[in-house]
């Protein structure tokens, strides 16, 4: 039999079989935070996902992109839904976001605070999904708070209301000033919690009985 015969009668290697293409990683975990925002404004969920997946994991993942991929998770964009791990990635991320944050005074004190000028930055940043993201945390922040759906945890509810009050919302800022005065999920001090309240009112947020607020002790 011909050479020829037998390679008509030999059955060769199947078919590869057709593979998506991969997200390409670029090493800077921001990046793909921004290249997630971008996807996930033009309702491209599934691209969204892959890239805050690696915004949260590559080289030890950034805050933001900890908080996006849990809420991914939660929200299930672009995949299943699996609320238990997206609350567990949101709560990585806000820890993390918070010990970025803290800022050391003179004396060694530690404070939680953004550092000059990078509220607004880390708001353009998220851009359209910012008001999703702080919707969110509000409402983890509550289920924490009240033992609603999650392990009652009236110090992470406070974090999950302090990240959402520094990326700019009112209520949030609101609710952080509330736990300072109340003491709940951080220790009282009233100092603070005028603060926070006036930071809350200059955000669109009514002062109807916060008069106390604007004592000069408290400036």
């Amino acid at each position: 039999m011909s050479s020829l015969s037998e390679a008509r009668k030999s059955p060769g290697p199947p078919p590869a079989s057709p593979t998506l293409p991969s997200v390409p990683r670029i090493p800077q975990p921001v990046q793909h935070l921004h290249l997630g925002i971008s996807a996930h404004g033009a309702d491209n969920l599934r691209l969204a996902a892959e890239h805050f997946e690696l915004a949260a994991k590559l080289g030890g993942g950034c805050a933001l992109g900890m908080i996006m991929w849990g809420l991914t998770l939660r929200h299930g964009w672009g995949l299943r839904k699996d609320v238990g791990r997206g609350y567990v990635w949101m709560r990585k991320g806000v820890e993390r976001a918070l010990k970025e944050w803290e800022v050391e005074e003179p004396q060694g004190k530690k404070i939680r605070g953004l550092q000059p000028g990078r509220g607004q930055e880390m708001i353009k940043e998220l851009g359209g999904v910012r008001r999703e993201l702080v919707l969110a945390l509000g409402e983890v922040a509550r289920g924490s708070m009240h033992g609603w759906g999650v392990k009652e945890d009236k110090k992470m509810g406070f974090n999950y209301f302090i990240v959402g009050a520094q990326l700019g919302d009112a209520e949030c800022a609101q609710e952080v000033a509330f736990c300072y005065e109340k003491g709940r999920g951080v220790r009282k001090d009233k100092m603070e919690a005028a603060r926070w309240y006036r930071q809350a009112i200059k955000a669109g947020m009514s002062d109807v009985g916060l008069a106390w607020i604007w004592k000069p002790k408290y400036d």
